[in-house]
Parts: structure tokens; sequence; C-alpha cells
């Protein structure tokens, strides 16, 4: 929604004749629309999540989740960083929700969802004031996320199949792990510049957005918190080892009938 209205925006600029183009000046102009309106947004996500937990009506998630994936997006598109980290932290939250389908705690629930529509109000006031210091943001943000796991470990899975990442995430139930499974190199790498992390499981090199071997390089290169992290390589008969030399990862596991178990006893014998 957000980058059409802005490709269209775009658009309109271009044909205009006559008219001096300022295209930083008509980008701020769309940032600061969708700030002033990013408040509204955040009432309707405020309202369905309340109204799912007085009627546990599916319509209701359902609704809160399609608005948070869309401010997300929107967050991306308008340079608003924050706004997408806050959102894909509350997206997880839900989505953990609405896979495990099971009775919650309604009180912690509704306290840890508000509490991120809360962060994206905020955010979007220090934005309007055109302060870029979220550090107090992040740190409530690195908060709720501890609250949620508890004493678990976070890791990720990226990987292209939906099939390998179900083996993974299967694997490792029954121990104090949460685990986030991306299928687009390049969204996760947006995503370990900006969140802690304990773990990365990859299956290979090809990805969508970003392969493998260009996204281990990024973490390993960049001076974010996750410079360090343990990686997990899974190995395929195809793989090449070029692949593996260069990404350098912590541990190699092989895609085969023992996965599983190579995946649980490694977690449980190197970072438990």
């Amino acid at each position: 929604m957000g980058e059409r209205c802005l490709t269209a925006a775009i658009e309109k600029q271009k044909m205009s004749k006559g008219k001096t183009v300022d295209l930083d000046e008509m980008l701020n102009q769309l940032k600061q629309s969708f700030l002033s309106e990013l408040p509204e947004r955040c009432d309707q996500i405020e309202s369905h999540i309340l109204q799912y937990s007085e009627t546990h009506n599916h319509n209701d998630f359902q609704e809160a989740y399609r608005k948070v994936h869309s401010l997300k997006g929107s967050g991306g598109t308008y340079g608003v960083g924050i706004i997408s980290t806050i959102c894909h932290q509350l997206e997880d939250l839900l989505s953990e929700l609405n896979e495990q389908r099971q009775d919650y705690d309604n009180e912690k629930f509704i306290d840890h969802c508000l509490a991120y529509v809360d962060l994206a109000r905020q955010a979007a006031q220090f934005a309007l004031n055109d302060s870029d210091n979220f550090e107090a943001i992040e740190q409530q943000l690195e908060k709720l996320r501890n609250e949620q796991t508890k004493n678990e470990l976070l890791g990720i899975i990226i990987e292209s199949s939906s099939t390998l990442a179900q083996v993974c995430t299967s694997a490792l139930k029954g121990l104090p792990v949460k685990i986030i499974s991306i299928n687009d190199g390049l969204l996760a790498l947006k995503r370990l510049l900006e969140e802690k992390f304990d773990f990365v499981i990859i299956g290979g090199k090809s990805l969508k957005g970003l392969n493998g071997k260009a996204l281990v390089a990024a973490i390993r290169c960049s001076e974010s918190i996750n410079k360090d992290i343990n990686i997990i390589a899974i190995r395929s008969s195809d793989n090449s080892n070029d692949f593996l030399n260069e990404a350098k990862p912590n541990m190699v596991l092989m895609k085969d009938k023992s996965l599983a178990d190579q995946l649980k006893q490694t977690i449980r014998s190197n970072m438990l």
C-alpha cells in the first residue's frame, strides 16, 4: 500500500510540466503524512486486539495481524526502520499465538501486544520531532523480547524450503528455544542487523533477496549485535565447498535422515 502510494506520487511529480521537482521535499512530505496518520493506525490495531481478547473472534485476530503487517511494510517504505522493527516483533508474537492455537494468559498477551502498539506511537512522535535517537525504544523492545522468551534461546532459520524449515523447528521442540523462520535473505539480514538473536540456521547459498554467502559475510562484517553470532549451516550433497569455506559457519550439519537429531544435539551441547 505504502509503496504504491509512493510510486504514484513520484510519477505524478515527474509528469508535472513547468515545475521544479524537489524529490527530497516530496519524500519528506510523504513521510510526515505517514507519521501523522500512524497514531490512528495504531488505534485501529489496538481496537482489534482488545476485541479479540474479549470475544476470541478470529476475524479480529486476522485483521490485527493484517494491519500490523501493512504497517511494517510502510515503515520500511518511508524510511522509519524502528516502526518496521516494532511491527516485526509484534507480528512474531501474533504468528506464534496463531500457530500454536492454544489458550494463553490473556492479560499477558494483551499487555505485550499493547506495549508494542504504544512503542509504535512513541516512535512516531520521536520521528515527527525530527529525532532519530530511538535508543530508549530499542531498550524497551529488548525488554519485551526477553519477557516473551524468558530463559529461552532465540534462533532464526533462514531457508527457502518450508519443509526443511519445519524439520528444524520440529527438531527443537521440547528445548528452551524459540524459532523464527524467514525464507528471504534480505529480510533476514535486516532483522539480524537490528535485533538480538542467539543463533542462525542457514540451509544453503540459494535464498530469495540475498544469497547465503553474501548474508553471512554481511553479518560478520557488520558492527551489529549479531556480528559474532553462532551460525549453523546445513549442507546437502550439492553444496559447494566454496560456500562453506567462505561463509565459515561455526557448525556444519549434513542434510540427511539424521538431521533432526544432529541439530537437536548441536543446540543442546553447544548453546544450552
